[in-house]
């Protein structure tokens, strides 16, 4: 059976359907809606109409797949169901089209239905769809911030793909805020979920880069840089990590393949950022995510927005079918997700912070299980605290293993003390 396509033109100043559209094989039916003042549809005729689009979508979805645009919008617009069942519909994620003077909405709704048949919907597409069911469900869950209740919404309608905050600025939050999904208290705690250098990550894989690659086994790629640069350097001028950090990021955001790092230290990294530009130069060039999604030049600011959109948009699909996925198991514990990190709220138990770290972590260390066959590891950091940003890091989880920082602080105090009582022994041997 073929796809049920679907479309919806939305009101650009009031945000409510004006037309939807159905194609179904050869034919296309559609409804119009709310069409702004003077359009003569009575209220009870437009939610009949609306009651008919809506039974239609949800009889579908049992047993065909369906192919949107915008079904986050959709959800909300037409108050369709919340559910934990994965589905088989796809979002292409159209760009937004406006209204036309001189075109019926029904004819320019018929015209897009013509072109998304002919469009691939492809596993992004699905993970898209089903993690808007997620956002949708948080969103009207609500949160208490400072103990008040609070109503962040999210967008997934940015250029890489990651999401993007309104009515709540959640990155303006600080360490003095307290924050809550409902019900929870003071005394609950907040998990931190951040992926290490996922950016980078996704650039290994997309590279083939197999040094950058095993860096993330034990440590990090800017870890490794400062280890080669300073082990090969003058000893007098030793670089930090920090210096090291700016120095490859630097080289990878001016797309300068010739530098010491991506020529002596990630070549793969470097030849691939090569192949990059020389591609996304040519005519109809594109990059891809790894789930696919294309990036042009022709749609972006320039070849580093194009090259940003490649390694942040496989971000976002990570993150997306994480969340889908930690939504269906704790879905009244998420607080928000930030690009590579995900906050979840957790009672005090010790049992129950355990399973809760082991049940997230699983999930965000291989996001693109059962998705990709390679299966790729995304090492991450795990912090732990009562108010936001006032957490501190318990453990690292890598493919070399799990490091927990209390007991690497506690090993290197014992250390320091055990070479306090060894100097003291041996100024005491000296002075004797």
């Amino acid at each position: 059976m073929s796809p049920l396509y679907v479309y919806t033109l939305f009101d650009s100043k009031t945000g409510k359907p004006r037309c939807s559209g159905i194609k179904d094989g050869d034919r296309i039916v559609t409804f119009d809606l709310f069409k702004g003042k003077g359009s003569g549809n009575p209220l009870l005729q437009i939610y009949e109409k609306i009651n008919r689009f809506r039974k239609i979508l949800t009889k579908s979805e049992h047993s065909r797949q369906i192919v949107i645009s915008d079904y986050k919008k959709h959800i909300e617009a037409f108050d369709l169901k919340i559910t934990n069942r994965k589905l088989q519909i796809y979002d292409l994620a159209l760009p937004e089209i406006t209204t036309s003077k001189g075109i019926k909405d029904s004819k320019l709704v018929s015209a897009v239905l013509e072109k998304m048949a002919k469009q691939k919907h492809l596993p992004h597409h699905n993970i898209l769809a089903n993690v808007s069911v997620a956002y949708r469900d948080v969103e009207l869950r609500g949160l208490e911030i400072n103990y008040y209740p609070s109503f962040p919404k999210w967008s997934l309608k940015t250029f890489s793909g990651r999401s993007k905050t309104s009515g709540v600025n959640i990155q303006g939050w600080s360490e003095n805020d307290m924050i809550r999904p409902p019900g929870f208290s003071d005394n609950d705690l907040l998990i931190h979920f951040d992926w290490i250098c996922a950016d980078i990550r996704v650039a290994s894989i997309l590279s083939k880069d197999k040094k950058l690659q095993n860096s993330f086994v034990r440590s990090d790629p800017y870890q490794v840089v400062m280890d080669e640069i300073n082990n090969n350097g003058d000893g007098d001028n030793k670089l930090s990590r920090d210096e090291c950090k700016s120095l490859l990021l630097k080289s990878i955001n001016s797309m300068d393949f010739t530098g010491e790092v991506l020529t002596d230290i990630y070549s793969d990294l470097g030849k691939w950022i090569k192949r990059s530009k020389d591609i996304i130069q040519a005519d109809d060039g594109f990059l891809e995510t790894i789930l696919h999604k294309k990036f042009k030049l022709a749609h972006s600011k320039n070849e580093l927005s194009v090259l940003n959109g490649a390694m942040q948009g496989s971000v976002a699909h990570a993150m997306q079918n994480t969340f889908r996925k930690v939504w269906e198991k704790i879905p009244g514990r998420i607080i928000t997700e930030i690009h590579d990190s995900i906050v979840v709220c957790c009672s005090p138990n010790r049992s129950d912070i355990k399973s809760t770290i082991d049940l997230v972590s699983d999930i965000m260390f291989h996001p693109f299980q059962d998705i990709l066959e390679s299966n790729p590891a995304f090492p991450l950091k795990i912090s732990v605290g009562r108010k936001w940003k006032d957490w501190k890091t318990v453990m690292v989880r890598r493919e070399s293993g799990i490091q927990y920082v209390k007991k690497e602080k506690k090993q290197k105090a014992e250390q320091n003390s055990l070479k306090q009582i060894e100097e003291k022994e041996e100024k005491a041997t000296k002075t004797g």
